[in-house]
């Protein structure tokens, strides 16, 4: 029996989605596996879900010009950087550690940024045996995902090995196939796919979301939708239920328009969608890409959510909208001429397929090189000074 560790968190919707897609393809792949799915703050503590969860959702909906504020500050800032690494690696490795070993497994996998921060720690400083896997769901941000003393990091496009390289050493990276739950990778038609969720089969229709969390301007996104004579709208409010209630009640009696939380039937919609209006990335748009699903990144979110998105356009992997009135240009060129329905995604192996190959040789011989170079480089940098 082959067991691995995957510590993920409630953080939006992504990361624990990712673990979910993990899990079930490990199982499928491998009789032989046990896995277990942990929540990263049961492991941190209260404290550490304080700062990395409450206060970052709150700033999230309620003050976003704060969370931009402190995250500019740490991006800029190297001191702010590792302030906020050491207390996160003083508060959460002895947990980590405990935890891990009481699981005894194989490879423990993170499909969290902060765990992925710590458990690095702990394999650079030679106090965990076992190999340390983080995926990296995002298409944007990479080099803040990654860490030198995890062994491999597994992203999703191709494009992302080469930041994540520079931050964890060359061979630190593989690119494996989105992490989205199997039935994304099932062919199914527009129509039928639309006659399983009843919706018009004809209409334009636009799924518009704010993640998991349920931010941005989706009142403003779905009032630019209804602009277009006939188009239909499915407006996703996640697991927010203040919001949820705020536009069943502004569009109350508006036919056009089907207000829900959280959805189980992703895959359908997304095969039965013109175009996905986001304010947020993260697994949405890698279940969108696989689906061929056009995607619009609407605003300018705040933080590390404006960065993924500037990248994401860069990558061509979504256009942006950052007014109504981009919205509408945007909406009105996918609407009218509508692209080819094709899943914008690269052949790969599986994320489950690695990880059940993990070896912790490679990283600890890829960390050694680069002690060795790093050393090299000190030495004929002190010789130069002298």
């Amino acid at each position: 029996m082959r067991r691995v560790l995957v510590v993920t968190s409630n953080v939006g919707e992504g990361h624990i989605a990712a673990a979910r897609a993990l899990a079930a393809d490990l199982e499928a792949e491998c009789d032989g596996v046990e896995v277990a799915v942990v929540d990263a703050f049961a492991i941190l503590g209260p404290l550490m879900r304080f700062v990395l969860l409450d206060a970052y959702r709150w700033q999230l909906g309620r003050a976003p010009w704060l969370f931009g504020s402190l995250y500019a500050s740490f991006a800029r800032v190297g001191v702010l950087q590792l302030l906020g690494r050491g207390g996160l690696v003083l508060f959460g490795r002895r947990r980590m550690l405990r935890h891990v070993r009481s699981h005894r497994p194989h490879v423990v996998v993170s499909t969290y940024p902060a765990t992925t921060m710590v458990l690095g720690h702990l394999r650079e400083r030679g106090m965990l045996a076992i190999p340390a896997y983080a995926t990296i769901t995002d298409l944007g941000g990479v080099e803040f995902w990654a860490h030198p003393g995890i062994d491999l990091h597994l992203v999703m496009d191709s494009r992302c090995i080469g930041p994540v390289e520079e931050v964890a050493g060359l061979g630190s990276a593989r690119h494996v196939r989105p992490m989205v739950d199997a039935g994304f990778f099932e062919a199914r038609s527009r129509g039928a796919a639309r006659r399983a969720l009843r919706l018009p089969a004809e209409a334009p229709l636009v799924v518009v979301s704010g993640g998991g969390w349920g931010v941005g301007d989706i009142e403003g996104a779905v009032r630019t939708v209804l602009r277009f004579q006939h188009a239909h709208v499915v407006c996703l409010a996640g697991r927010n239920a203040e919001l949820e209630a705020q536009l069943q009640s502004a569009f109350a009696g508006v036919d056009r328009v089907s207000v829900c939380g959280f959805l189980d039937e992703m895959s359908d919609l997304l095969a039965a969608a013109d175009a996905l209006v986001h304010s947020t990335g993260g697994v949405t748009v890698l279940e969108a890409a696989v689906r061929g699903c056009p995607v619009i990144a609407y605003g300018f979110p705040a933080g590390h959510l404006g960065t993924v998105t500037r990248e994401m356009v860069a990558l061509g992997v979504v256009d942006h909208a950052s007014s109504t009135d981009e919205l509408l240009l945007v909406l009105t060129r996918l609407i009218q001429d509508p692209p080819l329905r094709e899943a914008v995604i690269e052949l790969a192996p599986s994320a489950a397929s690695l990880v059940l190959k993990a070896d912790r040789r490679a990283g600890e011989s890829r960390r050694a090189s680069s002690s060795r170079a790093e050393s090299l480089r000190w030495m004929v940098d002190a010789r130069w000074r002298r």
